[in-house]
């Protein structure tokens, strides 16, 4: 098959042999390189390819609101970064968390996020410094967001755990939470499957129908401010389970 063949293949279904069951490609976890090829271009990667010296950093991004008193009334929404490459000892040490911003109470996410949007963008691609007496490019990445079951539900872009689908990884209705065999494959919530579902929305002209065809995918109805500083962040698999904030 020549290559002019090869780029105009479109993948449609995923089959798997031992399960011998066929599912959508969009049912599948895209890979982070996959995003990133789409977020930043191969050109850049291949310019990034025949630089000397590069170096990259993975964080930890964290999202939560504290208190600043001693009730959540007044709460204030931090934004922690965090290297990764660190044990669990070493990253609870308050000198290795570094305050990104602090939004103040009563303030919208999508403006605390705007405040420093453009200069994460830029940041993320790569920045030169001197490392070891050489001219490094250093590329810092947020690989994964952390934070307890609400704020990652606004982080993915997903109703809250009190809805009807109120799961951020797969579609279990409340009415059926109690059964254990419950497909998580063909059931489960995967990236390229909200995104279409979000475009998919925005068809409707009318708000109504609009937002009762959210509720019944159960995602929100305007995406995460978060997608568009990282959208190189898988939906799913991006946002985990942080089991010191799953309660």
């Amino acid at each position: 098959m020549s290559s002019n063949q090869l780029d105009d293949t479109v993948i449609h279904f995923v089959i798997n042999l031992r399960s011998q069951k066929v599912r959508l490609y969009t049912q599948i976890h895209p890979l982070r390189a996959e995003l990133e090829l789409q977020s930043f271009s191969r050109d850049y990667f291949v310019w990034l390819s025949h630089q000397p010296h590069v170096q990259s950093i993975s964080l930890l991004l964290f999202i939560d609101d504290f208190g600043a008193y001693r009730n959540m009334y007044k709460a204030l929404k931090g934004f922690y970064l965090t290297p990764s490459a660190l044990s669990y000892r070493e990253r609870r040490r308050p000198a290795n968390s570094f305050t990104l911003t602090l939004g103040p109470h009563g303030a919208d996410f999508h403006d605390v996020i705007a405040s420093f949007k453009s200069d994460l963008e830029s940041t993320v691609k790569g920045f030169y410094s001197c490392l070891n007496s050489s001219s490094t490019i250093i590329i810092p990445s947020i690989i994964v967001l952390t934070g307890d079951m609400p704020q990652q539900a606004k982080n993915s872009g997903v109703l809250s755990y009190s809805a009807n689908l109120g799961c951020r990884t797969c579609y279990y209705p409340q009415h059926k939470r109690h059964l254990s065999n419950y497909d998580m494959i063909f059931h489960g919530r995967y990236h390229l499957q909200m995104q279409a579902f979000r475009e998919q929305g925005a068809c409707y002209i009318i708000s109504k129908e609009q937002k009762q065809y959210f509720i019944i995918k159960g995602i929100q109805p305007y995406r995460s401010p978060v997608e568009t500083f990282i959208p190189t962040l898988d939906l799913v698999l991006g946002r985990p389970y942080d089991i010191p904030h799953s309660d």
